[in-house]
């Protein structure tokens, strides 16, 4: 579908009201994490091949970046999927937004448009969206409260937000059902 020859707030109102452009915008999220991922990961590998347990290289530092990305990459199916219902995100050049899309709640989100195996998801976009919010993006949360505090050294406020292969594919299969029902 080629883009309309308009400019300023219509363009930019088609565009924040396409479907396709936020499963595109999706995607280049997910690549960008799934890069980000292998790279740490060969790193890791070679580091451990030679009998370092403690590596120190630069790219190891993004260890939570492919967690926020694939947040905001299912942010951006989500609001696709409500496109694709007929709810309008973009307005008079501005995106119009609720209070879960605002405060980046995975769980509201992906429980508003009905994924059939949410209970199963829950605390896994729980982890994510903390992740994402807080332990990827910023040294600490909006609010002190959304997290139990910890402090350990260079890690800035934390507290234990283990990414297990089970959250993992608890994501993976919200963002495939995402894509499914975008895709209709």
């Amino acid at each position: 579908m080629s883009r309309p020859n308009m400019t300023g707030p219509q363009l930019f109102d088609w565009i924040g009201n396409n479907p396709h452009e936020w499963l595109f915008c999706a995607e280049r999220l997910l690549t960008a994490a799934r890069v980000i991922e292998n790279r740490r990961d060969e790193i890791g590998d070679a580091a451990l091949a030679r009998g370092d347990h403690s590596p120190s290289h630069p790219d190891l530092n993004t260890i939570w970046i492919p967690q926020m990305l694939t947040a905001m990459a299912i942010e951006c199916l989500v609001k696709g999927v409500l496109l694709r219902r007929g709810k309008t995100l973009a307005k008079d050049g501005k995106l119009v937004l609720d209070e879960d899309a605002k405060a980046h709640d995975l769980v509201a989100l992906v429980e508003r448009v009905g994924y059939p195996r949410f209970a199963d998801a829950r605390q896994a976009l729980f982890r994510l969206t903390v992740i994402a919010l807080s332990t990827a993006r910023y040294p600490v949360p909006m609010h002190w409260t959304m997290r139990k505090p910890e402090l350990k050294s260079g890690w800035g406020f934390h507290e234990d937000l283990s990414w297990s292969l089970v959250f993992s594919r608890q994501c993976d299969d919200v963002i495939n059902w995402l894509r499914t029902e975008l895709r209709k």
